[in-house]
Formats: C-alpha cells, sequence, structure tokens
C-alpha cells in the first residue's frame, strides 16, 4: 500500500519528562531531509514531498506526504508508491524521534532525549560513552522489556582489536559490540562457546566505485572488478561462512527483496 498509518500510545515522554507528540514525528522526518542527511531520499524519498525536500532540504515540509492528528495522535504516511520495505525503513536509526525543537546540526556535541530504556549520561567521541536508565521509560510489552535491568551501560571507544578480545577474557569488560579479528571467531566460539553469539546484521559492506570518472565510468570496467573478485577469499576474510557471505544486490538477507545468489559470476 501506499498509505501507512500509525497511532502514538499515550503517555509517552522522551527522557527529559517533555511528552512526545505526533508535532516531534513530523518535525523528525522533515528534520531529516534538512539537514542534509545522505539516507534521506534513499530510505524515505518515496513519501510524497520527499522528492521536492531533496532539491530544497531548507524549506522541506513534506506536503501531502505527511499528515498528523493532534486529537487521535496519529500520524500518516502516504507514499508516491508502494515500498515493501518502509516499515524496515522506520525502524532503522534515521528515523529515530526527537524532540521538535532539537537544533538541526550538531546533535553529536549536544545531548538529545531519547525514548528508549537508556539516555546518555556522558558522551566523548575520542573516549566513549555512558548511558543511564531512561526514568520516562515506560515497558507496553513483555518484548519490549530490557533484560538485566542494568541501571548504567558504559562504551569504551579505541581499544585495539587484540586488546578488546584479551579485555573481555580477563574479565576487564562484558562485551565487545563487534567480533574483532575475524579471523580468531572460529578459536573463541569453540574456547567460549556461551559467551560468543552470532546475530544477523541485515546490513551490507561493499566497495564504491566512482562512476563519474575513468575507468569506472565505463560499465565494463565495472564488470570486470566484479569478474575478477574472489567471493570465497572475502568470505574467510570477514569470518567465514557462519558470519559472511557474498550479497549480490543492495538488499541483505531478511529483509524482502532480498536476492539470492550472485549470477553471473565465478566463485
Amino acid at each position: 500500500g501506499r498509505t501507512w498509518r500509525f497511532t502514538l500510545r499515550a503517555g509517552l515522554h522522551f527522557s527529559d519528562g517533555q511528552p512526545i507528540t505526533v508535532a516531534d514525528v513530523a518535525a523528525s522526518f522533515r528534520r531529516l531531509f534538512r539537514v542534509g542527511s545522505p539516507t534521506a531520499g534513499a530510505f524515505y524519498g518515496a513519501i510524497i514531498g520527499g522528492d521536492q525536500c531533496m532539491r530544497d532540504p531548507a524549506h522541506c515540509t513534506l506536503q501531502g506526504g505527511l499528515e498528523t492528528d493532534d486529537a487521535t495522535r496519529s500520524v500518516v504516511f502516504h507514499l508516491r508508491q508502494p515500498d515493501a520495505e518502509f516499515l524496515q525503513k522506520l525502524a532503522f536509526p534515521h528515523a529515530v524521534i526527537l524532540p521538535a525543537a532539537i537544533p538541526g546540526h550538531d546533535l553529536g556535541n549536544v545531548p538529545a532525549p531519547t525514548t528508549g530504556p537508556y539516555m546518555f549520561a556522558s558522551y566523548d567521541p575520542d573516549r566513549g560513552a555512558v548511558l543511564v536508565r531512561n526514568p520516562h521509560f515506560r515497558v507496553w510489552s513483555a518484548d519490549a522489556q530490557p533484560d538485566g535491568f542494568a541501571d548504567r551501560i558504559q562504551y569504551d571507544f579505541g581499544l585495539p582489536d587484540e586488546a578488546e578480545v584479551t579485555a573481555v577474557e580477563n574479565g576487564q569488560y562484558d562485551w565487545m559490540f563487534d567480533m574483532k579479528p575475524l579471523d580468531r571467531l572460529g578459536e573463541l566460539g569453540a574456547r567460549h562457546t556461551a559467551q560468543v553469539h552470532i546475530r544477523p546484521l541485515y546490513g551490507i559492506y561493499y566497495a564504491p566505485m566512482n562512476v563519474n570518472i575513468p575507468p569506472f565510468d565505463n560499465p565494463l570496467a565495472r564488470q570486470a572488478v566484479s569478474y575478477a573478485l574472489d567471493r570465497r577469499a572475502m568470505t574467510i576474510l570477514y569470518g567465514g561462512a557462519a558470519v559472511a557471505g557474498p550479497l549480490c544486490g543492495m538488499v541483505p538477507p531478511g529483509i524482502p527483496g532480498a536476492l539470492s545468489g550472485c549470477a553471473y559470476t565465478a566463485g
């Protein structure tokens, strides 16, 4: 369908205590275009008015594509054409709901109120971040209840890969976000079976080619690179078939529209 309707639950609040309104939802989607987000068009360009917002971000309104009703707390998206992935796109971090008055830029250095179970207590892009429980978060389903009830979560940035592994093995840290180095995944999985967990990423890694300059302005050059890639070796490099695999489209496995297999390739 081209129309998607949502209703905000009553009693929702940001982590600073202010209520979440449909105006915040609308402003958050307009903000995506106004700040020049590189993902705005790819993810939300199907919303009516999205093409105009891409051409003139500063005056983005999404008129005709986004309707709200304060009385019913409803938000309605109108799309130019059906998008089977729209629900998944709304679940991406790009679509996070922020207060309507949030600054347009510099959000990485200005703490923003959140809606989830945790909020930022501190953040240093060079050192790490500390999260604490959001006192205004209310569980709306058993699935949304955070496990463990941790009151404080500390992330440290910048540790070398091997140092991260050693620190977790020694009990200095509880968790590594990514398994690095990947060539040790098999060994660590065998030694720490209960601690190594693999989950779907629903994402992709790729090597872009600038199609506006030689030689990649020639489709034959791009095809030659594709033919030359050793996909088996790349799979091993990224941790083996248990965690990686060739992808011949922009949609990863697990999302509707994903392709299986790689036609016209060898290896």
